[in-house]
């Protein structure tokens, strides 16, 4: 069990492929598959959800493809995202 605090930050660092997809935006893991995409895949709209209920700040750094798409989702006050590309770029190693 987390003992968070209002004052305290969660990092969450993602590096590795991600998507814009039905109107979400995808993580992307190597054993991902593209015929079962949702359930092979984690939905950012849905970890933002999750993480909302944490009563810290949160940020999430994103070093992924097509990365910026996460900005356009509905965000909550408390979770901020840095991103390794806009929307419509490749993020290079």
């Amino acid at each position: 069990s987390l003992d968070l605090k209002s004052n305290d930050l969660l990092v969450l660092f993602f590096s590795g492929n991600g998507i814009k997809a039905e109107g979400d935006y995808l993580l992307l893991g190597s054993d991902f598959d593209a015929a079962a995409l949702r359930s092979t895949s984690v939905s950012l709209s849905q970890l933002i959800k999750d993480l909302d209920h944490l009563p810290c700040r949160k940020l999430l750094i994103l070093d992924a493809c097509q990365s910026g798409a996460a900005t356009e989702l509905n965000l909550p006050n408390n979770i901020s995202i840095l991103t390794a590309s806009t929307a419509n770029q490749v993020a290079f190693e």
